[in-house]
């Protein structure tokens, strides 16, 4: 594996967001994604397409499993819009340049000494009260 290549055992659409991911492009074709996929792209960032910013820019997604981003260092910006999570995401001491939730549907959210550099936006999200 390279860091223009993703993990083997990955779906198509997963493939496609890492694609988008290292162009930092919107990714809208990814109908399911697992937490533990998206922690990996962000934690183990690959390289950006040259001349490109590598970023999270996912739309409409039905995220399953746990994003655990406790404790995690990620570089280039996290975008999820209209993303639906079936476990609630975990930002606990992690640091971040940019975290942008918007129309999210969640059971839940922990952020507990999170660090925000840039930009936070949590705006329109509907908190289940499930996680």
């Amino acid at each position: 594996m390279s860091d223009e290549s993703p993990p083997d055992g990955w779906e198509a659409h997963e493939r496609r967001m890492w694609e988008a991911y290292r162009r930092g492009e919107w990714c809208e074709d990814v109908p399911v994604v697992r937490g533990e996929v998206l922690r990996w792209l962000l934690v183990a960032a690959p390289r950006p397409v040259r001349g490109r910013l590598a970023r999270l820019r996912l739309r409409g997604a039905h995220v399953t499993g746990v994003l655990d981003l406790a404790e995690a260092v990620v570089q280039g910006a996290i975008r999820l819009r209209a993303c639906r999570f079936d476990e609630a995401p975990c930002f606990d001491g992690g640091q971040f340049s940019v975290l942008e939730l918007t129309d999210c549907a969640l059971p839940g959210l922990t952020a507990v000494g999170a660090r925000v550099g840039q930009e936070c936006e949590i705006v329109g999200c509907a908190p289940s009260g499930r996680g």
